[in-house]
């Protein structure tokens, strides 16, 4: 969000249709105007390079190749200076992974899981 929260626009991807459908329901129910979601399980992102953040809660599960699908997807939509940040639960392997693409690397500890997050070289 470049210029403050009222004139940010919200992507949300998602494999599942029925999440696609409770990102735009919840929009509804909130205040929420420039809101809009898509079911992907690809790396297909629209507007490559034009995102400012990117969130994401890979699931736990898959070896950590669903994980590497959200990071590539991360590096594929963040415009240069636009910032990830990923839920997890094995530090180690975000700790190796996500250096290779993002750079200001930081790693906190919040009810359990980590916090990974990193800026686009």
């Amino acid at each position: 969000m470049r210029n403050g929260a009222d004139d940010a626009t919200v992507h949300c991807i998602d494999s599942n249709s029925r999440e696609v459908q409770r990102v735009l329901a919840g929009a509804d129910l909130n205040p929420l105007t420039i809101v809009t979601a898509s079911g992907s399980g690809t790396r297909q992102i629209d507007a490559p390079g034009s995102f400012d953040l990117v969130l994401g809660n890979p699931p736990f599960y898959a070896d950590f190749r669903i994980a590497e699908l959200f990071v590539a997807t991360a590096h594929k939509a963040l415009r240069s200076g636009g910032r990830v940040v990923l839920v997890g639960k094995d530090e180690e392997w975000y700790t190796d992974q996500m250096p290779v693409l993002f750079h200001s690397i930081e790693i906190q500890l919040s009810q359990g899981h980590l916090v990974a997050s990193g800026t686009q070289l």
